[in-house]
C-alpha cells in the first residue's frame, strides 16, 4: 500500500527513490512521540497501516491502551494483520466526528493536519479528547506541499503553526525539524508506485495558481530542494 499517502514499510522495494527514506522520517516522528505517549490511554489519530502505533505500543509503560483510529479500511486492514499488540484497538473513523467514553492522557496525530479544511477545528476537537495538561503531539510539513501533493489542501510554516497552537494556550513541550533533502530531475524520472498519484501537469497547475508557485521559488531560493517537517508536542 505505497502511495504517496500512505507507506507501508513491508512493501517498500529497494531501489524506490523516497519510499524507505519517507519510512525513516515517519519513524522518527513516533519516536519522538514516544517520549510523550508512555502511559495511560493513548489515541494515535489518523494511524494509517499501524507501524507507529504499534511503535508506541512496543515502548508503552504496562498497562497503557492505545486506541488507534484511521478512516481507510484498507489501512486498518494491514494494520490488523500486521500490527497487532495486547494493548492495541484499531477503530475506523473519520478524525473529525471521533469519540470515545474517556480522555486521552496523550494524542499523536502525525501527517494530518494539512488534509483536512478546517485544521484549527480539528486542533479544537482533539484537545476536546484530551484531559487538563495532557500532551498532544502533532506533525506537518513546513515547506510547499499543496502543489505536488493533490491530498493536501494546507501548506504551512512553523510560524503558522505555532500562531495556531497559540490560540488554544497551548505550552510548547519540544519541537523537532526533519529536512528530507531531493533531487528533482530523480523525482521527475522516478516510476515507482508510490509517486503516481502526485499532481500532473504541476506547470499548468502553476498557471492557474501563481501563488503556489511564488511559494515554491520562495522556499527553493530560501532552503533548496528540500522538503521540511515540524513535530512537535504541546500540553493541554
Amino acid at each position: 500500500m505505497n502511495t504517496i499517502e500512505r507507506v507501508d514499510p513491508k512493501t517498500i522495494a529497494a531501489q524506490e527513490t523516497t519510499g524507505w527514506q519517507t519510512f525513516q522520517l515517519h519513524l522518527e516522528r513516533y519516536q519522538f512521540a514516544s517520549r510523550f505517549a508512555r502511559s495511560g490511554l493513548i489515541l494515535d489519530m489518523a494511524c494509517g497501516v499501524g507501524y507507529g502505533s504499534h511503535l508506541l505500543a512496543q515502548r508503552a509503560e504496562p498497562h497503557t491502551k492505545i486506541i488507534a483510529v484511521d478512516l481507510a479500511s484498507e489501512a486498518l486492514a494491514i494494520a490488523r494483520a500486521e500490527y497487532t499488540a495486547s494493548n492495541i484497538e484499531y477503530h475506523q473513523a473519520d478524525c473529525m466526528t471521533f469519540t470515545w467514553d474517556a480522555k486521552f492522557d496523550a494524542i499523536v496525530s502525525l501527517e494530518t493536519f494539512e488534509h483536512l479544511d478546517e485544521p484549527e477545528k480539528f486542533l479544537a476537537h482533539l484537545l476536546s479528547l484530551l484531559v487538563s495538561r495532557g500532551v498532544l503531539v502533532l506533525s506537518v510539513p513546513i515547506t510547499p506541499s499543496v502543489d505536488v501533493n493533490p491530498y493536501h489542501k494546507h501548506d504551512f510554516t512553523r510560524d503558522a503553526m505555532l500562531r495556531l497552537l497559540e490560540k488554544f494556550d497551548l505550552r510548547i513541550l519540544e519541537e523537532m525539524v526533519q529536512i528530507q533533502t531531493y533531487n528533482p530531475v530523480a523525482m521527475m524520472r522516478a516510476r515507482e508506485r508510490r509517486l503516481q498519484d502526485t499532481r500532473k501537469n504541476l506547470f499548468g497547475y502553476y498557471l492557474q495558481m501563481p501563488d503556489k508557485a511564488w511559494l515554491r521559488l520562495k522556499s527553493t531560493i530560501m532552503d533548496g530542494f528540500c522538503n521540511k517537517y515540524l513535530t512537535i508536542a504541546v500540553q493541554h
